[in-house]
């Protein structure tokens, strides 16, 4: 369930999500099928781990809400991206237009970093775990 509370956290983030998506997410029909897909998506579950791959494969509830998300009037990438790492951050990384133009711009960019997070038994993902 999309709240309140998320609009004010992806706002804190430099983004609006405009008026009619806000009202659609919190008391409406795009609200409650964001809902849906969103309780298909463990909590639990980090990026780089052995249950992530399918959570963020092209057709999961994610990708799904994310595309659902994007196909809103004034919702890019970017406010699409912040709605659902604030609703799954241990799944779903931040991905800004500043990370894009570091990163680039590739196809299924969560199942990527997913791969190189796993990568050599996991040893980026602890490293980055080190200096967190």
């Amino acid at each position: 369930m999309i709240t309140a509370d998320d609009l004010v956290a992806v706002q804190l983030l430099s983004v609006t999500v405009p008026a009619e998506a806000a009202i659609g997410l919190l008391d409406g029909d795009l609200g409650r099928q964001i809902s849906g897909l969103l309780a298909q998506i463990p909590t639990d579950v980090e990026l780089g781990t052995d249950r992530a791959e399918d959570l963020v494969a092209d057709g999961h509830a994610a990708d799904r809400a994310w595309h659902l998300l994007d196909e809103q009037k004034g919702i890019d990438f970017v406010i699409a991206g912040k709605v659902m790492a604030r609703k799954c951050p241990h799944l779903i990384p931040v991905y800004s237009r500043v990370v894009r133009c570091l990163y680039g711009n590739p196809k299924m960019v969560w199942l990527r970093l997913h791969r190189r997070l796993a990568a050599d038994r996991g040893v980026l993902r602890a490293e980055l775990a080190l200096l967190r």
